[in-house]
C-alpha cells in the first residue's frame, strides 16, 4: 500500500510532544498541530510556520481554527451551528477528548480520534461529555485505539466505530497506512438515530410506517454495568427487544423507541440500533439533560433548586397519599370504577405537574390546600389544552432547563401521520398512553394478583395499578399475551379483558446466548461461579415465586450439605414475609443476592449452577427460567404446574417435577440432582427439544409478522 504523504492533516492534541505526531512530521507528512495547552495563537503559528509556508497557507488560517475549535471551551458540541468544510484540510486527528465534540459539530470532514485511554473508559468518557448525538450523526468518524484490550468493556454504540491501530516503530508506523486507506474509503453518513422532540413537517424517512414503543422510565429499566453489558432484572424489556427484532426482520416498519436522556446509551446497545440504520430511532423525553452541563452557572443553580423541590415532593407524596383515602373510596367498588375514574385522574395529573414542571405547583399546593388543588386539576383534566399551553410557555422561556412535560412526547406521537400503532409494554406504568390517539397494543403476559387475592404484589400501590390497568386495557385495540392459559382467564380478572382483542405470541428464549462469557463477567459473579456448589433461581420476589418456601427448603438441605449456597437475583427485602423468613433462618452467609446480572453473567451462573430450584406455583407462560436452564444444560427441579405439563406433554416426565410447596418431594429430587447431575441432564434433552419446537425465534417472528400483515 502506498503512503499518501500529500494529505493535509490537523492534529488537535494536548501538547506537541506526541510521539506519533513527531514521527509523521519527520517522514514528511503535512500535519498542523493545534496544541490545546498552548498559551496563545502566536505560539501555535510559530511552531507550525514551516508547514504553513510549504502549504501556502496564511497564519490567520490556524488562528481561525484555534478560535473556532479550542477557545470556545472544552466539551461544547456547539449543536446550534452548522459544520463547515475546509478545502485546505483532508482530515483531522484528535487526541484530546475534551474538544472532540465541538470539532465534530464544527468540521464537516473526516475525523479520527487517536485513543490512548485506558481500556473500557472511552465510551463512558464520551457519554459524559455529551458526544453521543454528534458521533451517531457522523459517518466519517473513527476511533483508533492502540491495543485490542481497548475494545473490552466498551459499549456497542462506540465499538462499531473502533479500528485497532498498533503504535508500531519509528520506521513502521501503522497509523500512516491506516489513515491513508480509510481516507480513501469513504462511508456514507448514517440515518439520524434521534427523532426530534416535535414534528411539524414530515421528513424524508416518513415514508415508512412507524411503530412507537413506550420504553422510558418508569417503564422497563435497562442499565449498563462496568463491562458494557446490559442489565435488566425483568423479562419485559427482553420481550420488547424480541418484538422489535421481529418487526425489523419481517416487515418494512420503522421503530421509534421512547427513552430519557439517561437511558439513551443503554437502550441504544440493548436494542442493537447500530444494526438497523434508518430503521430504528429514539425519541427523547428530556433532551435538556444532555445539554445541561454547558449552561451558565445561574441556570445550573436554578435547575438544582428545582430538582431539590422535586425530590422533596417525591418524599412527601406517600404521606399525602395516606391521608387521601377519600379519593380511593370513590373508585373502590367495581361498579363505580368508571364514574370515579375522573377523580382518580385528578390525582394522576396533580402528581405529574409537581414532578415534571418546576417547584411552583408544589408551592401552590402548599398554599391553596390539597382539596383546592384537586378542584383545579379537575378543570385541567376537562381542558387538556390548558396544560399543553402552560407547558409550551414554560419551555420557551427556560429553553432546555425545564424537564419536558409528559404530554410533549404524546404530541409528537399524535401528530405523526405515519404511525401504524403504539406498543405499550406494561399495563399500568404508562397511564398517559390513554391520551394517544393512534391505535394501541398492550403487552399483558399475565395477571398474578387474580390467583393470590389478599397478597400484595406492589404494596399499597396495588389498588392504583388495578384502576390504571382496567382503563388502559379497555382503551387498547389489541392485547398481546404469552399463553393460551392467560388468554383463558384474563377476561375473568378485574381488568375485564375482551377476548376478541387478545393475540397469543409464543415467547421464545429471551436470553442472548454468548459464546465467550469470561471476559465480560464481573468480579462478584465470577467469585460466585468459582465458589462452592450452589442452587440458582433468577427471579423477582413475587407471591407466586414462593421464595419463602425456597428459603425453608434450602435451610433443610443444608443439614446434609452445609457448604451448599443459594444464589438469587431478587431483592428479598421488598416483601415483609420473605424478609422475615430470611432473617429468622439466619441465611445471610449462605444466600448470595445478585440483583442485576447481564445476559453473559446469567449464562455463566446457569452453567456453573448445581441445579435450578424452580418453586413458583403459577406462571403466565412457559417459565423462562426452565427454558434457559434446559438450553444451558442445567439440571432442573421444578413445580408441577399446568403450563409445564401442557407444553411438554409426555416429555414432562423427563423433568424432576414436584407438587406445589411439597418440601419432602423437593428435597428428595434436589438431592438426586446434586448427586447424579449427568443423568438428570441426559433425561432433560427430550424436554428441551420438545419446548424448542414450540417456542423459537422463527415462530415468534412469524406471529408478529402475521399480526402486522393483518392490520386493518
Amino acid at each position: 500500500m502506498s503512503i499518501d504523504q500529500s494529505l493535509t492533516i490537523v492534529w488537535v492534541c494536548d501538547h506537541e510532544s506526541n510521539h506519533e505526531l513527531n514521527i509523521l512530521r519527520s517522514q514528511g507528512w503535512n500535519i498542523l498541530a493545534l496544541s490545546t495547552s498552548a498559551r496563545s495563537t502566536r505560539q501555535i503559528v510559530a511552531s507550525n510556520q514551516p508547514i504553513l509556508d510549504h502549504l501556502g497557507l496564511q497564519p490567520d488560517f490556524l488562528e481561525h481554527l484555534y478560535g473556532d475549535w479550542i477557545q470556545q471551551g472544552a466539551g461544547n458540541p456547539a449543536a446550534d451551528a452548522a459544520p463547515r468544510h475546509y478545502s485546505e484540510i483532508d482530515a483531522v486527528i484528535v487526541s484530546d477528548p475534551r474538544y472532540l465534540g465541538r470539532i465534530l459539530t464544527r468540521y464537516a470532514g473526516r475525523v479520527f480520534y487517536r485513543a490512548y485511554d485506558p481500556p473500557g473508559q472511552l465510551s463512558q468518557t464520551f457519554w459524559k461529555l455529551n458526544y453521543f448525538r454528534a458521533i451517531q450523526e457522523r459517518g466519517d468518524f473513527w476511533v483508533l485505539p492502540c491495543d485490542e484490550a481497548a475494545l473490552v468493556g466498551e459499549h456497542d454504540w462506540l465499538k462499531q466505530r473502533m479500528r485497532v491501530v498498533p503504535l508500531g516503530s519509528d520506521q513502521d508506523l501503522p497509523l500512516a497506512r491506516v489513515m491513508t486507506q480509510m481516507n480513501r474509503d469513504r462511508t456514507p453518513p448514517p440515518q439520524p438515530v434521534l427523532l426530534p422532540a416535535k414534528r411539524h413537517e414530515p421528513a424524508a424517512l416518513d415514508k415508512l410506517k412507524r411503530l412507537y414503543v413506550l420504553f422510558h422510565f418508569p417503564g422497563p429499566i435497562v442499565r449498563l454495568n462496568e463491562q458494557g453489558q446490559y442489565l435488566s432484572s425483568e423479562g419485559i424489556p427482553r420481550v420488547v427487544r424480541k418484538f422489535v427484532e421481529a418487526v425489523l426482520a419481517k416487515t418494512s416498519y420503522q421503530v421509534v423507541i421512547t427513552c430519557r436522556a439517561g437511558q439513551l446509551e443503554a437502550c441504544y446497545g440493548f436494542f442493537k440500533a447500530q444494526d438497523y440504520p434508518g430503521r430504528m430511532q429514539f425519541l427523547l423525553l428530556d433532551p435538556e439533560d444532555t445539554e445541561l452541563r454547558y449552561q451558565s452557572k445561574v441556570r445550573k443553580a436554578w435547575v438544582q433548586i428545582r430538582r431539590q423541590y422535586t425530590t422533596t415532593w417525591r418524599w412527601l407524596w406517600p404521606w399525602i397519599e395516606q391521608r387521601s383515602q377519600w379519593t380511593a373510596q370513590v373508585v373502590h367498588r367495581r361498579k363505580n370504577i368508571k364514574v370515579g375514574w375522573l377523580r382518580f385522574w385528578q390525582w394522576v395529573w396533580l402528581k405529574r405537574l409537581a414532578i415534571h414542571f418546576t417547584a411552583l405547583p408544589f408551592l401552590a399546593l402548599g398554599l391553596v390546600g390539597l382539596k383546592a388543588g384537586t378542584a383545579v386539576m379537575k378543570r385541567l383534566k376537562v381542558h387538556p389544552k390548558i396544560i399543553k399551553k402552560y407547558s409550551n410557555i414554560v419551555n420557551r422561556r427556560y429553553d432546555h432547563l425545564v424537564v419536558y412535560n409528559e404530554l410533549e412526547y404524546l404530541e409528537t406521537v399524535n401528530q405523526d401521520e405515519q404511525t401504524a400503532f403504539v406498543l405499550v409494554p406494561h399495563y399500568y406504568l404508562f397511564p398517559e398512553s390513554m391520551l394517544i390517539k393512534h391505535r394501541k397494543a398492550v403487552y399483558l403476559p399475565d395477571y398474578m394478583p387474580h390467583f393470590f387475592r389478599g397478597q400484595k404484589f406492589a404494596g399499597s400501590l396495588d389498588r392504583w395499578h388495578d384502576r390504571i390497568g382496567y382503563t388502559i386495557v379497555q382503551q387498547m385495540n389489541w392485547i398481546f399475551t404469552a399463553s393460551y392459559f392467560s388468554q383463558s382467564y384474563l377476561p375473568t380478572t378485574v381488568l375485564e379483558v375482551e377476548p376478541e382483542k387478545m393475540t397469543v405470541l409464543p415467547i421464545p428464549l429471551l436470553m442472548q446466548k454468548i459464546e465467550t462469557v469470561d471476559a465480560v463477567i464481573g468480579r462478584q459473579v465470577r467469585d460466585v461461579m468459582n465458589s462452592s456448589q450452589y442452587l440458582f433461581y433468577p427471579t423477582q420476589d413475587r407471591p407466586n415465586k414462593q421464595l419463602s418456601f425456597l428459603l425453608k427448603l434450602f435451610k433443610d438441605l443444608r443439614r446434609d450439605l452445609p457448604d451448599l449456597k443459594l444464589v438469587l437475583t431478587a431483592n428479598i427485602h421488598i416483601h415483609p414475609g420473605t424478609r422475615q423468613v430470611y432473617t429468622d433462618l439466619q441465611l445471610q452467609d449462605a444466600v448470595i443476592l445478585l440483583e442485576d446480572v447481564s445476559d453473559a453473567e446469567l449464562q455463566g451462573l446457569y452453567q456453573q449452577a448445581a441445579a435450578l430450584a424452580f418453586t413458583s406455583t403459577m406462571e403466565g407462560n412457559f417459565p423462562p427460567q426452565i427454558f434457559e436452564a434446559l438450553t444451558l444444560n442445567t439440571p432442573v427441579v421444578a413445580t408441577r404446574i399446568p403450563l409445564i405439563t401442557e407444553a411438554l406433554g409426555d416429555a414432562s416426565d423427563r423433568l424432576l417435577l414436584c407438587d406445589p410447596l411439597d418440601l419432602p418431594s423437593f428435597r428428595e429430587k434436589l438431592l438426586y440432582a446434586l448427586r447424579y447431575p449427568q443423568q438428570v441432564r441426559d433425561r432433560q434433552r427430550v424436554a428441551y427439544h420438545r419446548i424448542l419446537d414450540q417456542y423459537n425465534d422463527e415462530k415468534f417472528a412469524d406471529s408478529v409478522a402475521d399480526f402486522l400483515a393483518n392490520l386493518p
